[in-house]
């Protein structure tokens, strides 16, 4: 099931909190499922969590998560990921146990700044991130982009990324 696609930028990722909640785009294109829909899979089973990345070149690699869950809405859709594998680097454990945030509702770990006014995306902010994928699309500007940093570092938005939900 995939829950989260970018490929083309056609769909503004900086949003606020109510169209994270429910979902936003178009499955067709680029879109995210909407948080309490990603809380509602998981709470059914779908907690084994696949990311593939794409460069410029057309050279994909993955990440997977053996356990990834996300808390309801009362929690901040509180995210709980371990267990990697994969050829990326794992860029998402450091936003293990981290409340999702928006412009509109910071639930970042950083004083002083809103992590995803900041960095252009909702997302499982700590200190902002090392995975951005929610970022602006084709944004090299320091950690602005669909970043993943054990790949790409922060500098390089990629072109195409999807997330994807399976029952073990």
């Amino acid at each position: 099931m995939i829950i989260q696609r970018r490929l083309d930028g056609s769909v503004n990722f900086l949003r606020p909190w109510n169209d994270y909640k429910a979902g936003f785009g178009s499955s067709d294109s680029e879109f995210w499922i909407g948080n309490a829909n990603i809380h509602a899979l998981t709470s059914d089973g779908y907690t084994f969590l696949r990311i593939e990345l794409m460069d410029h070149n057309g050279n994909w690699k993955y990440a997977e998560y053996g356990s990834f869950y996300i808390e309801d809405q009362n929690n901040n859709y509180k995210m709980h990921v371990s267990s990697y594998s994969g050829n990326a680097g794992d860029s998402f454990s450091y936003h293990d146990n981290m409340n999702f945030s928006t412009y509109d509702r910071d639930n970042d770990n950083s004083t002083g700044y809103n992590c995803a006014s900041l960095r252009k995306g909702g997302w499982w902010y700590n200190e902002c991130h090392k995975s951005n994928l929610n970022g602006q699309y084709a944004n090299n500007r320091w950690s602005d982009g669909i970043n993943w940093f054990a790949w790409m570092g922060f500098e390089y938005s990629l072109p195409e990324v999807r997330m994807m939900l399976r029952k073990p």
